[in-house]
């Protein structure tokens, strides 16, 4: 079950799994009070991030099936497409940008989701890599309230995170090919509560008619990673 806000940022404020009982995203209950969405971002690393645009528009509406479309200050079109298939526990997040104008544009807008880390759990992140899930945070990251890393996406397929006392992990499988980099993050924080596993653009510019796309495919499972 998704809450999508085109309106609000185009945020996704709420993710529930129905089968496994437990609720992925609280932007529903805590917007602008903790983080909790799911949003496009422009990816400026120490210099200020945020939302690409304030409002979106709904091209498209269909059972499992939702396309919203901004216009950045610039003139880039950003469309975001996420689909669930009939009988999938999967979300499909397809970001496409395009630029229509006669001028290169700067392309740096990521996939930037704030789940829920189930009430202030640090948790276990994990990658996998050449077919191979390995656990990236060490033993001295699991006692630090926030922490991350960015990573070079060459030989990644997935990330995920891992929250052993409520037997939960959420997993973000993806391509790498047209990825610049994966950023990882936690804060169990009472202000934050939040776990991100984000896909990054390559840095560089779209040049005039040129479109990047990234996709990630997102689920929630009991088993874990090593098990999947």
């Amino acid at each position: 079950e998704l809450w999508i806000l085109p309106e609000l940022e185009g945020s996704i404020i709420r993710w529930r799994d129905k089968e496994l009982g437990v609720e992925l995203l609280k932007g529903y209950q805590e917007y602008g009070v903790r983080a909790g969405t799911w949003q496009d971002w422009t990816h400026r690393p120490l210099i200020g991030e945020g939302p690409v645009a304030d409002t979106y528009t709904v091209i498209e509406s269909a059972p499992g099936r939702l396309v919203v479309e901004a216009v950045r200050h610039d003139g880039l079109v950003v469309r975001r497409t996420m689909t669930l298939a009939p009988g999938s526990d999967r979300i499909s997040v397809e970001l496409a940008l395009h630029n229509p104008t006669d001028e290169p544009l700067s392309q740096a807008v990521k996939i930037h989701p704030e789940f829920y880390d189930q009430g202030g759990m640090i948790p276990e992140i994990w990658g996998r890599r050449d077919g191979q899930w390995q656990q990236l945070n060490k033993d001295e990251d699991l006692i630090s309230l926030a922490y991350g890393e960015y990573i070079e996406a060459e030989g990644y397929t997935a990330l995920a995170y891992r929250v052993p006392s409520k037997n939960l992990t959420v997993v973000n499988e993806f391509d790498p090919e047209p990825l610049g980099g994966l950023l990882w993050f936690h804060n169990a924080s009472a202000n934050a509560r939040q776990v991100n596993l984000e896909l990054l653009p390559p840095t560089g510019r779209l040049a005039p008619g040129e479109t990047l796309v990234l996709k990630g495919d997102y689920f929630a499972t009991e088993a874990e990673p090593r098990g999947l």
